[in-house]
């Protein structure tokens, strides 16, 4: 799975000591052997600041993206894991990226995203990725989302 989504080495490493944690701590027992293991990538990429979301993990695993929330939820409570709070303006690139945007629009989203977090609209990281780039699509008549050029999805095709 680490290699499928290009992470680095130490990421397998770390997510291989959450699941030996994770099997010692006795929560394996009951739950599918895959979904634990893609939650404890998905765990570790939280921790390490990486922006991978769990549909990106589910997709390269074998089971659903329900079955690693779960998996992930069990994780984080019974480990106590210190995942930080994702913050939106690090969604960007990946988003700007896979939609081809300039670096003046991925800029101008970057202030966006920082400018909404400082306003206290930090809850869903998200909606505030994908409000700043329709917003600047808007302002720079790019017109990402109608480029048939482009597949970025919608606003909700990064979660």
């Amino acid at each position: 799975m680490v290699s499928a989504l290009e992470l680095p080495r130490f990421v397998r490493e770390s997510a291989s000591t959450t699941y030996r944690e994770a099997q010692q701590a006795d929560l394996i027992t009951g739950r599918s052997i895959e979904s634990m293991a893609a939650a404890a990538v998905y765990a570790t990429c939280r921790c390490a600041g990486f922006a991978v979301s769990v549909s990106e993990v589910a997709e390269v695993s074998v089971c659903a993206e329900a079955q690693v929330k779960r998996a992930y939820k069990v994780l984080n409570v019974e480990l106590g894991l210190e995942t930080p709070v994702v913050q939106p303006e690090s969604l960007i690139p990946k988003v700007a990226t896979k939609c081809g945007l300039s670096s003046h629009v991925q800029h101008r989203a970057h202030e966006l995203a920082m400018a909404a977090v400082d306003d206290g609209a930090g809850e869903r990281p998200e909606s505030i990725r994908s409000g700043c780039r329709l917003s600047v699509q808007r302002r720079h008549r790019a017109r990402v989302a109608d480029d048939p050029g482009r597949n970025c999805g919608g606003p909700r095709g990064f979660d």
